[in-house]
Order: C-alpha cells, then structure tokens, then sequence
C-alpha cells in the first residue's frame, strides 16, 4: 500500500466504524465485521436459562442485530467464544471488576432479539447495556420502532407467544399474558423475571451475595448490621444472684460497645458511598489526571454515549469534559464510590483508587 491507500482503507474503516458495521479488536490491528460470519440456526442453540426479549412489532431491522454487537465490541466488550460466534448468535463477556466478567449471549430471532444471562444478580446490568446499545443504534441507523421488552409466556397455551411486563413498584409489577391476561406464578418464578428489573436487594427469595463475590457494581440485598439482643426472661420465683447479674451486664455493655462501633463504621461508610454527591469537590480533585481518558471513564459509569458525544461538542477541553461529564454522573441516582472504584480498577488506575479508599480524606 501507499500513503493514498492507507488513507482510503482509514476512510473506509471509519465510515464502517460510524455506521456500526466494523468494530476495531483493542490492542490489535484488526477489526471484526459480524454480518461476514456464518448464520446458525437458532432452533439448535440450547441456552440453560429463559431470555428476556426486545421484541419488534414486525422483523428485526437487517442488519440491526449485527450493529447492536459492533457497538458493545466497541465500549469493552469482547467475544467470549471466536469459534462459536455467528451472524445471528454471539456470546460476549466485559470486565467489570478485577478478574470478573459478565457474560451474557444473545441471539437473533425473526421479529425479536434474545439476551441471556445466567446469574440474576447480573441481569439488570446486562439489560442496561443492551438498551444503551440498541438506542445508540437506532440513533445512528435512523430507525424509529423501538423494541418491547417481554419475555416468552410460560403459560405455553395456543403456541408460543409472549408475556408483557408492566414495570413499577416492586410489589406492583406484573407479567401478563398476551392472550389470556394475568399469570399465576410462583414468587421465585417471579423474581427470576423480574431479575432484569430490579436489584437483588428487591428479591425475598434470592439468597444474598457477597459483594466481594460477585463482579458487578449492583447492589446487594442489605442485612441487618446491628446484633440482636437476647430478651432476659423475668424471673418469676427463683433470684438471680449477684454474679450472675454482674455477669448479664458485662454482656449487656460489652454488646452496646459492638452496636455503636457498627453505627459508627455504617455512617463513616455512608458518607463515603451512599451520599458521594455530598463530596462533588473531593471527587473532582481526586479525578484531575483523568485527562484523554475522560470519555473512557464516562462510559464505564454507565453515561450514554450522546450525552458524552453532547458534552465533548460543547465544552472541547478535555479538563472541562471531564468535570462536566462527573457533575452530570453525579447529578444522577446511580452515582456510588463502588462503581467509580470498578471503572478505575478497568483503566488501572490504582493511584486514584488508593486516594478514594482513604478515609481520612472524605473528612
């Protein structure tokens, strides 16, 4: 090739990258084009758990689906299996902590688009994604039918057709059948659906996790911090002696002592996770050699890519964007010292991450 080559295939890579045909590998000088693979027959994919679907009133946009997987490739996602990758079926995995992925696959039906993921905790972060995906494409494709989100009705009634959510207050939601209304469904059915939805703190019947177990930022169900106190029975005819009452009230202090170091432990966590709007200032100064990086950081936290796109229009200076870019992630409900420490701990930013887990410094 010469320099006019060189230029043309740059040309050509960058239209293919803005109409989301072509992903570029990072790290690698190569780049992946999906619709150029082989299409499998999804009758024969067997995935263990149940989808949820974004489904279209008539087809799936050619080419949407494709699209949708160059967008994710190009914002951290890789492909899980290259082998077993097809135009019409993929599966992908992201770092979202160190040494933790979610995984999810997703597959291409004539008038929807199938997302699985196995572990719950992790849905509705997958979910997330995917709409920023899908919105993103449609922005760029010109398309105005946006997806439904349904699931396949479990009633299995008069062939396979699909179940609505109707999405609001935990308790209130509901799942309703195309054809027959409302479904009876056992809460731990229930709540493996509504999975996609809500955080795991929202389910009764999903057991606990970890935090420091799982790789996602989402929160986990909360327990109580504070130690029960065991009720000293009244003694009817029979007087507790001296030493027995001294002993009881060693236990008694020596347990007020473990509920107010808790207390204070819980409250020095809040200020430091639950209220991080509180210390906008802190986080700016901590985050001033966030500089080229800025927009990398911007979609690891979950902003859409045309407000990022809006606030580099508008404020040009890379400085100036990213302190535009952390007021307005702190400005929303998802902000949380978690998730800023997971998007670092991506870019590798250990010196940030060590300044932010000080907690001498939210003083």
């Amino acid at each position: 090739y010469n320099d006019d080559d060189d230029i043309c295939f740059s040309k050509v890579i960058s239209l293919f990258q803005h109409l989301k045909i072509a992903a570029e590998v990072p790290g690698e000088e190569k780049y992946v084009m999906p619709a150029l693979l082989p299409l499998k027959d999804p009758d024969t994919i067997k995935l263990n758990t149940s989808p949820l679907l974004f489904h279209f009133n008539s087809a799936v946009p050619m080419g949407f689906f494709c699209a949708v997987i160059v967008h994710l490739l190009s914002v951290f996602w890789k492909i899980f299996i290259e082998e077993g990758s097809f135009s019409n079926f993929c599966t992908l995995q992201r770092q979202i902590l160190k040494g933790r992925y979610l995984k999810i696959a997703l597959v291409e039906r004539l008038n929807c688009i199938e997302i699985y993921c196995d572990e719950a905790q992790h849905r509705l972060k997958a979910k997330t994604e995917l709409v920023n995906a899908i919105d993103s494409v449609m922005e760029v494709l010109k398309l105005s039918e946006k997806p439904s989100l349904v699931f396949y009705c479990p009633c299995k009634k008069e062939g396979e057709h699909v179940a609505t959510v109707d999405v609001k207050e935990r308790d209130n939601s509901s799942i309703d059948c195309v054809l027959h209304s409302s479904l009876e469904l056992s809460d731990e059915k229930y709540d493996d659906y509504f999975s996609w939805f809500f955080t795991q703190r929202d389910y009764p019947n999903v057991s606990v996790v970890d935090e420091t177990d799982g790789p996602d930022s989402m929160q986990c169900a909360k327990v109580d911090i504070v130690p029960s106190l065991v009720a000293v029975p009244p003694t009817k005819r029979v007087r507790a002696d001296e030493e027995e009452v001294e002993k009881l009230k060693v236990q008694i202090s020596d347990k007020e002592e473990q509920i107010a170091k808790l207390i204070k432990k819980e409250v020095q966590k809040d200020a430091t996770t639950h209220d991080i709007r509180k210390h906008k200032n802190f986080i700016l100064r901590s985050l001033q050699n966030i500089v080229k990086e800025w927009k990398t950081l911007g979609d690891l936290l979950g902003i859409e890519k045309r407000v990022l796109d809006q606030i580099e229009c508008d404020h040009g200076s890379a400085n100036l964007c990213r302190i535009n870019m952390i007021s307005h992630w702190l400005e929303g409900g998802a902000a949380s010292l978690e998730s800023l420490i997971e998007a670092l701990e991506i870019l590798g930013r250990n010196d940030i991450i060590a300044t932010l887990k000080n907690k001498e410094n939210w003083q």
